[in-house]
């Protein structure tokens, strides 16, 4: 196959966090500035044109 090119978009619940920029298939993103308490965090990869679109599970990341 071929590496996916589709962006991915990190998220908490329904609010975007921002861009997890992608290199070799693999995207990178450091969370800086979350509130304390708990996060429902998901990748949410927008696809192309030949793998298709998905998000990933919840990661419940918990700030102190």
């Amino acid at each position: 196959g071929t590496d996916p090119t589709g962006s991915v978009t990190v998220k908490d619940g329904d609010t975007t966090l921002g861009p997890a920029p992608g290199v070799n298939a693999v995207a990178t993103w450091v969370a800086r500035g979350l509130s304390s308490g708990e996060h429902a965090v998901t990748a949410v990869y927008g696809g192309d044109a030949k793998h298709l679109a998905g998000t990933s599970d919840v990661l419940t990341q918990t700030v102190n």
